[in-house]
């Protein structure tokens, strides 16, 4: 039934032929890059280290209860921070955030990756550090994991939230950007 309508799908919007059945790395990944992205800094902070990194795959999961998921690699040293600290805060990143955005990702312009000293920044009541002048401040503690592929897929229940006013830092092709005015 499933491919009967995805056949109808395609030829009700006019596509005419099938996508190729496989997809090397290469065209997976720059097919990923052409989609638009929030910028998070999800950080992390006890027994297991203080840690952070930049991500773009923050999505809402539930609204009730209140869950947040995102993507984190395998092999970064913040991921085992947060899994053991089981708890993080996330920190969703305004347009002028950018260079921050840099740091966490581990490609500061200038001075050390991942280096807190770089933003203003409290504990949040998780202990998690929360970014003063985030777009949207999130404290969570860890809800469930999962392995998927090269990454871990973590869903953290929200037990506080800030939000604030402003532009929004965006991740497309590679690049970060903001938001262009509504026309009209």
């Amino acid at each position: 039934m499933t491919v009967f309508f995805a056949s109808l799908l395609d030829r009700l919007v006019g596509l005419g032929r099938s996508l190729p059945h496989a997809i090397d790395d290469v065209t997976f990944r720059v097919a990923m890059a052409r989609t638009v992205q929030g910028v998070a800094l999800v950080t992390t902070s006890g027994p297991a280290g203080r840690a952070g990194i930049t991500v773009s795959s923050l999505v809402s999961a539930s609204a009730d209860p209140p869950l947040v998921m995102m993507a984190i690699n395998r092999r970064s040293r913040a991921l085992a921070a947060i899994l053991g600290n089981r708890s993080f805060g996330v920190n969703v990143l305004a347009a002028r955030h950018e260079q921050l955005a840099e740091v966490f990702a581990g490609r500061p312009e200038r001075g050390l990756p991942h280096d807190f000293s770089r933003g203003t920044w409290v504990d949040g009541a998780n202990g998690s550090p929360m970014l003063v002048d985030a777009l949207v401040a999130l404290e969570c503690t860890l809800y469930h994991t999962t392995r998927v592929g090269t990454h871990r897929i973590l869903v953290g229940r929200c037990h506080a939230a800030r939000v604030a006013q402003g532009q929004p830092l965006l991740y497309h092709d590679r690049r970060y950007g903001i938001p262009l005015p509504r026309a009209g």
